[in-house]
């Protein structure tokens, strides 16, 4: 007489080797445009606090390392020279007109003369700066296979942080350690950049070849903040 016995399944759990070792792939950065041409304002004769002026632009962060060291997107305004400035200051396109005519600049520099008062030469170094919480959050759009959830870095700005002005570095968003692996799309709202202006800026559109102007140095690094 047969008899019945019940069978079980053993399942043996073991290190998995692989062999060549799984090689460590990069960090990069892609943006169609870090910081766009900010709108125009309208001068009033006082101070112009926190008004719209653009949208950063959209990017994309790869973090293919495996090593979940995290990482942080840094800007910072560039040295100061004469054709660069950290903060936004009068550039001369043409010397046609003044202040530009005063022979203390050339064509495509900033304005290097005392013709005007220096706090309407160079707007303060807070002048620019990033709301990344301003109307909808900015937020993060994993690319598949990315994971999302504990896996998103975060965006450092949502109490408004300053844009250039001077050349200490600024976190506008991050990857604390082990998160930010994969491949995200940064999503910006429009308008978070937000400008103040003191009642001393010039009215620039009104004469052909003066702008303020500024220039930035966006920097990935490969360590979190």
């Amino acid at each position: 007489m047969a008899t019945a016995r019940a069978s079980g399944l053993v399942v043996v759990l073991g290190a998995l080797a692989l062999w060549p070792p799984a090689a460590a792939g990069a960090l990069t950065d892609t943006w169609d445009d870090e910081i766009p041409n900010l709108s125009s304002l309208t001068l009033t004769g006082g101070q112009l606090v926190d008004q719209e002026v653009g949208t950063v632009g959209n990017s994309n962060v790869n973090d293919d390392r495996g090593s979940g060291a995290g990482w942080a997107m840094q800007v910072a305004g560039a040295t100061a020279s004469a054709s660069a400035s950290p903060a936004l200051k009068l550039f001369c396109a043409t010397t046609a007109n003044a202040p530009c005519d005063d022979g203390s600049t050339n064509a495509g520099e900033y304005y290097q003369g005392a013709a005007l008062r220096p706090d309407t030469i160079t707007l303060p170094a807070t002048a620019l700066r990033l709301d990344s919480d301003r109307g909808a959050a900015s937020s993060f759009e994993p690319q598949p296979p990315t994971e999302g959830g504990s896996n998103l870095p975060t965006h450092d700005c949502s109490t408004p942080c300053r844009i250039g002005g001077n050349t200490t570095a600024v976190t506008i968003f991050s990857a604390a350690v082990g998160t930010g692996l994969g491949s995200f799309d940064t999503v910006y709202q429009p308008n978070q950049l937000i400008l103040t202006v003191p009642s001393t800026a010039s009215a620039t559109s009104t004469i052909a070849g003066l702008s303020y102007k500024m220039d930035l140095v966006v920097t990935l690094s490969d360590t979190a903040p």
